[in-house]
């Protein structure tokens, strides 16, 4: 975007429309040399620019264009071919903290991520762990899961129209503060669906509007999930998806599930109309 004439390049974290009907951007500044507001390290490169932890929704009428990024190592490969002697991309390879420039802290084939909402043991600052991005899932219990699937992957842009739900669909459901998959194993009313998280053997009902459609990370690309009411047969055979005990209490339904199971949490929280809150930021 453009600001006085001067062109302006943020990392698009989100679409949404807001409750005036306009279409929005939730975005994360990068700040050129001139712009970064601290002393720049010996090394600096004009075409290099700091990720800043700076966020802000705008218009998407603020958007004009588009900007290349690249990793250090891709601008060095750039620099060297001449076929692309017309193109000015950007790098960047460190990012503003504290006041600070300093570099993304790596860890072999780990990131460190800071989580922006939730509190470390102490409740003194935000909380920061190590991740693996080499991290695969578990293989699920259902088999309606890719194998293979990264436990960390890119934010996925919310889908702001509305979605039908199917028994036997496939759906994250917010829940608890965040996004659980399950599913769909039948509908209890108007508007009004229940759901079971395998990863922890248990149901819940929900309204369709804390549900949405599920997808994989895989082949760097967003994958949908096929419904599998043969999935849903098997549960509801097992136990009467209309009964009391069920419904509304949470109760766990009677079939064997592997021990140490896990429940697969995304790393992104959202709030309830599938707008992320920004709760974790990579560092690294």
């Amino acid at each position: 975007m453009s600001e006085e004439m001067k062109r302006l390049i943020a990392y698009v974290k989100d679409l949404y429309e807001d409750t005036n009907s306009c279409n929005m951007v939730k975005v994360q500044w990068f700040d050129k040399v001139d712009e970064v507001g601290v002393p720049l390290p010996m090394d600096f490169d004009d075409r290099e620019i700091f990720f800043s932890l700076d966020r802000q929704d705008l218009n998407v009428e603020c958007i004009d264009g588009l900007a290349a990024v690249l990793s250090v190592q891709h601008y060095e490969k750039f620099k060297g071919d001449t076929r692309y002697n017309l193109w000015q991309p950007y790098f960047c390879c460190r990012q503003i903290d504290n006041g600070d420039i300093k570099p993304f802290d790596r860890h072999k084939d780990k990131i460190k991520v800071r989580y922006l909402e939730l509190q470390d043991a102490d409740e003194t600052g935000n909380l920061e762990e190590w991740v693996m991005l080499t991290r695969f899932a578990k293989p699920d219990q259902l088999g309606v899961r890719f194998l293979g699937r990264p436990m960390v992957r890119p934010q996925r842009v919310e889908q702001s129209k509305a979605s039908c739900f199917d028994v036997g669909a496939i759906v994250d459901a917010w829940w608890h503060g965040g996004w659980w998959e399950g599913i769909v194993l039948c509908q209890v009313g108007s508007g009004r669906l229940q759901v079971y998280f395998p990863g922890e053997n248990r149901t819940a009902e929900f309204g369709e509007d804390e549900l949405r459609c599920s997808l994989e990370w895989v082949g760097n690309k967003w994958n949908p999930l096929k419904g599998r009411k043969d999935v849903t047969s098997k549960l509801t055979s097992t136990a009467d998806c209309g009964s009391e005990c069920l419904i509304g209490k949470q109760d766990p339904l009677n079939f064997y599930v592997p021990k140490n199971s896990e429940p697969q949490l995304e790393r992104h929280q959202y709030d309830k109309g599938g707008i992320e809150k920004s709760s974790v930021s990579t560092i690294s």
